[in-house]
């Protein structure tokens, strides 16, 4: 990973602002379009794509599970089904950005969702995009500025090219594993030989590592990737480790080429 300055950083969370603005205001005829900058810009960001990483590899998050559990309450008629978040501000925000990842990546699908979901006098296109930013997008928005703040509140001295840890970039409290696999120093990301005990794993990880250097994706999106499979790396080779971290990594990196299928692979065997 290339090492983050303070202008660097100070410049994506200004970006992150713009686009997020861009997103909240959409309608209609943007909506599709905003969605897929502002999770591009999440994802490939040096800076945010660390912000991304932590929202998505929330330990204490089961994204599928809540998504399913509340289907399951909905009692036949249209918006019956609970729009129902967490109180505590990390597993809310992390589960709004989720919902909101798998609309744009179409694992779910928007209008779907929105009949399900959402109680409107009007089922237009509009007023269920209306209905989504009030209950989901606003919100997120809201509460990660608030975290970014803190960020450029913690920043250190004024000189734009003074380096920035990838510590300061922790919003999330439970994303300790996270945090500390983006080293930085000398453009590397720096980990030790992770030792997996179940073959099977280690020969889909080997494949995966190889997946993620010939996939079709950008170099930050891939530098990215690089960054949360050796945090799933570290977890897997930890004694005990816990398969809602590595399933919330793993289910992070970027839907291309044989990644997918190979993740699922992955998650079948622990």
């Amino acid at each position: 990973m290339t090492q983050l300055t303070l202008g660097q950083v100070t410049r994506s969370i200004q970006r992150f602002k713009d686009y997020a603005e861009d997103f909240v205001n959409a309608d209609m005829n943007t909506y599709d379009d905003r969605s897929a900058v502002f999770f591009d810009f999440c994802k490939s960001d040096p800076a945010m794509s660390v912000i991304h990483a932590q929202l998505t590899a929330n330990p204490y998050v089961d994204f599928e599970k809540w998504y399913a559990d509340a289907q399951a309450k909905m009692t036949g008629w249209a918006g019956s089904a609970p729009l129902k978040f967490p109180t505590k501000t990390d597993d809310r925000i992390s589960l709004m950005y989720q919902l909101l990842l798998a609309i744009e990546e179409s694992r779910i699908n928007f209008q779907d969702f929105c009949i399900k979901f959402i109680v409107s006098g009007d089922n237009s296109y509009d007023a269920y995009i209306a209905a989504l930013s009030d209950a989901v997008t606003q919100p997120l928005v809201r509460e990660l500025e608030y975290k970014l703040d803190e960020i450029l509140e913690a920043l250190p001295g004024d000189d734009k090219r003074e380096p920035v840890s990838p510590s300061v970039l922790q919003i999330i409290n439970a994303a300790g594993p996270v945090i500390q696999q983006v080293a930085v120093g000398n453009n590397n990301v720096q980990s030790a030989t992770q030792e997996i005990a179940n073959p099977e794993v280690a020969k889909l990880l080997t494949r995966l590592k190889q997946e993620i250097e010939t996939a079709n994706l950008e170099d930050a999106e891939r530098e990215s990737a690089r960054q949360v499979l050796a945090s799933a790396e570290t977890e897997l080779a930890s004694p005990n480790p816990k398969k809602p971290v590595v399933s919330a990594l793993l289910k992070a990196l970027p839907v291309a080429g044989s990644i997918a299928t190979i993740v699922q692979a992955i998650l079948a065997l622990l």
